[in-house]
């Protein structure tokens, strides 16, 4: 699966080096959607870009948002639903379930919700180690 998947690749770069424009852009799209190009593994460790916010309310899912257990992400990435053990966000660190998905977080990109505007600005932009736990059912 490796080599197709570097196969697969491949033909997509020279497609990419060797094509029109449109047929550019449609390649960049398929690579895009490439189920290893944006998806994470249950028990598996990720790299994430973490911020927090501080809106207090109902999620995309529903549920009134709590410090210490709720997260936005991209659904693409994390369905809701999904528990992950967020590490190296100081303070925030632990587990978190997946309850919003956020218009700003795209790809492997997590935001905690956090009670006040204060803290949220202050813990800034940080790379985090995500371990998924479990994941959510798929929306699409």
């Amino acid at each position: 699966m490796i080599l197709l998947r570097g196969v697969t690749l491949l033909l997509v770069f020279l497609t990419m080096m060797d094509a029109s424009p449109a047929r550019r852009r449609r390649a960049a799209r398929r690579l895009r959607s490439h189920p290893h190009s944006r998806g994470v593994q249950t028990g598996a460790t990720h790299t994430f870009t973490a911020t927090a916010y501080s809106r207090h309310g109902r999620t995309a899912s529903g549920k009134i948002t709590t410090p210490g257990r709720t997260v936005a992400a991209d659904p693409k990435v994390l369905p809701p639903g999904s528990k992950i053990l967020v590490q190296n966000a100081g303070t925030y660190s632990g587990v978190y379930s997946v309850q919003d998905k956020g218009s700003a977080v795209k790809g492997r990109k997590i935001d905690l919700y956090v009670p006040h505007p204060v803290a949220a600005r202050k813990f800034g932009r940080k790379q985090v180690q995500v371990k998924v736990l479990s994941k959510g059912k798929q929306s699409e």
